[in-house]
C-alpha cells in the first residue's frame, strides 16, 4: 500500500452521526461510508442503528443533525449495535481510511461501541485524517468544521448526516491530493500527516489553542507562497537556530527576545510565525494583534490563561510595531 500513489488508490471514507460528543458515552445512530476508487467507486452505503439509549436523552444531537420524526421511527425499529456491528469491519479491508476528525472521535467512538458490544476492535493501519490536513493550511480559519471548510472549498451537499459528510471528506481529500499537499504516495501522505499532528500537538500541549505556529504556506519564509509582502517580526521557537545568536534570551519558554537595550523580537526567516488561533482575531500574527485585546486577555480576570500564552502576550505588547 505504502508505494503506491494516493491518486487513483481505493479510499473509504466513514462518519457517524451519533447521540453526544463524549467518544465513551455516545452511541452510533448513523454509521456511513462512502468509496472513492476500486470497485466500489462512487458507492456509498448507510446503517441505522437503534442507540438502546430513550429519544430524550440526546435531543441536542437531533437538533443538529435534523433528524425527522419519521426517520427516528426508522432508527428505533432497528438493529442494535450489538447486534449489526460486526457488519463494519468487513468494510475497511484493504482500503485507504479517510475522515474528518477520526483520530479523536469517530475511531474511538467506534472501538467504545464494540467494546459494549464485546467485538473485537477494528485495526486501522492507514487512516488520513482530514482535520490535521486543515489545521495545517487552513488554521487561520475561524471556523474549521467540516460543513464550513467543504463548502469553501466548493462541496454543495447536505452536511451533518453520515454519508452526505462522507462525500464532504472526499472532496477535500481530493483538494488535497488536487493542490498536490498530500502525496505523491500513499506512504508520504501517511507520513505527512504523523509530522503534522505530532507538531499541532506539540503547540496544543504548550499554548491549547490560543496560539499556534502557522507552518502553512501562507507564512512561510522558506520561498514558498506567501499572501503578504512584508516579513514582520516573528515570535519564533527557541530551538530555531537564531536563538543562539548573541545577545538573545529567553521570556518564558515561547520567545527569543533581543537584548540590546530595546526588546523585540528577532524576525527569523527560518522560523513560523506564532499566530492568535481563537476568537476574532484567529490567524492574526500575535505581534500584529491588537494591544487592547491582548492587555484584555491578560488582566480581564474573566480568562485563564496558559502561562506559556501569558508570556507570548506581555513580549508581543512590549514590541515595537
Amino acid at each position: 500500500m505504502m508505494n503506491y500513489p494516493l491518486v487513483g488508490f481505493p479510499v473509504i471514507a466513514f462518519d457517524s452521526e451519533t447521540t453526544g460528543t463524549d467518544t465513551e458515552k455516545a452511541r452510533i445512530v448513523e454509521f456511513g461510508v462512502a468509496y472513492r476508487n476500486g470497485d466500489l467507486d462512487g458507492r456509498s452505503s448507510r446503517l441505522l442503528l437503534n442507540p438502546g439509549v430513550p429519544r430524550s436523552e440526546w435531543t441536542e444531537a437531533q437538533r443538529v443533525c435534523e433528524w425527522q420524526q419519521e426517520e427516528l421511527d426508522v432508527v428505533y425499529d432497528g438493529p442494535l449495535f450489538v447486534d449489526a456491528g460486526a457488519k463494519i469491519d468487513a468494510k475497511f479491508a484493504g482500503r485507504l481510511v479517510v475522515g474528518y476528525n477520526v483520530l479523536s472521535y469517530d475511531i474511538p467512538l467506534l472501538h467504545a461501541e464494540q467494546r459494549r458490544a464485546g467485538l473485537p476492535e477494528t485495526e486501522f493501519p492507514a487512516v488520513i485524517d482530514l482535520l490535521v490536513f486543515v489545521r495545517r493550511f487552513f488554521r487561520h480559519q475561524r471556523e474549521r468544521d467540516l460543513p464550513t471548510i467543504s463548502k469553501m472549498l466548493g462541496y454543495r451537499g447536505r452536511s451533518h448526516r453520515a454519508v452526505s459528510d462522507c462525500w464532504a471528506t472526499l472532496h477535500v481529500l481530493q483538494h488535497a491530493i488536487d493542490e498536490g499537499k498530500l502525496g505523491p504516495t500513499v506512504g508520504d501522505a501517511l507520513r505527512q500527516m504523523a509530522e503534522w499532528k505530532e507538531q499541532q500537538d506539540s503547540d496544543s500541549a504548550k499554548w491549547s489553542y490560543w496560539l499556534y505556529r502557522d507552518r502553512s504556506e501562507r507564512t512561510h519564509f522558506g520561498g514558498l507562497t506567501s499572501d503578504t509582502e512584508r516579513i514582520a517580526p516573528t515570535l519564533v521557537d527557541v530551538d530555531c537556530p537564531v536563538g543562539k545568536a548573541q545577545g538573545t534570551h529567553r521570556i518564558g519558554d515561547a520567545l527569543v527576545i533581543a537584548g540590546d537595550g530595546q526588546e523585540e523580537l528577532i524576525g527569523c526567516t527560518c522560523g513560523f510565525p506564532v499566530v492568535l488561533g481563537c476568537g476574532k482575531a484567529c490567524g492574526t500574527w500575535v505581534v500584529d494583534a491588537d494591544r487592547g485585546l491582548l492587555h484584555w486577555y491578560l488582566t480581564s480576570g474573566k480568562i485563564q490563561l496558559p502561562d506559556a500564552v501569558s508570556d507570548v502576550f506581555r513580549a508581543a505588547m512590549r514590541t515595537p510595531r
